[in-house]
């Protein structure tokens, strides 16, 4: 179930955003791993919220604060679960608290991939005039990462 590395990446799908009138925004985001995606590859989440969360997690992780993080996708019962394994991280895709796929990637391609969606959601929620709490904090953070060199 685990292999020595496969490909790794947080997609994003800028086209399919919408903004209901509360101001949250929805629109596709999956993890592929391989050439699985978790939860699957047209997944529809708050992709934006998603991205803060797993950024915050996985940064800490990077710092060697945490052995562990823990990723959520905010709709369904999906969880990525994130393990240190010497330069690699250890993925586990949880559906339920039951693993559906568990790989072993490389740290910095997922999470540059990571960073990069960031930017593709901050840019698209500008490019669209949309304005928010949750696209400010995006963007925070993406420029705090981009100081300490993280990106």
């Amino acid at each position: 179930m685990t292999s020595t590395s496969v490909s790794a990446s947080v997609e994003v799908d800028p086209a399919s955003l919408e903004r209901s009138t509360s101001g949250e925004i929805s629109g596709r985001i999956c993890l592929r791993l391989g050439s699985q995606g978790f939860p699957e590859k047209a997944w529809n989440d708050l992709p934006v919220a998603v991205v803060h969360i797993w950024l915050d997690a996985l940064r800490t992780l990077r710092a060697g604060k945490s052995a562990e993080a823990e990723c959520p996708f905010l709709d369904g019962p999906f969880v990525v679960r994130v393990h240190l394994a010497s330069k690699a991280w250890r993925v586990e895709c949880l559906n339920n608290r039951a693993p559906a796929q568990v790989e072993l990637v490389q740290a910095d391609e997922l999470w540059n991939s990571l960073i990069k969606a960031g930017r593709v959601l901050v840019d698209e929620c500008n490019k669209k005039g949309w304005r928010g709490h949750e696209i400010l904090e995006l963007g925070l953070l993406l420029s705090v990462l981009a100081r300490e060199r993280a990106v």
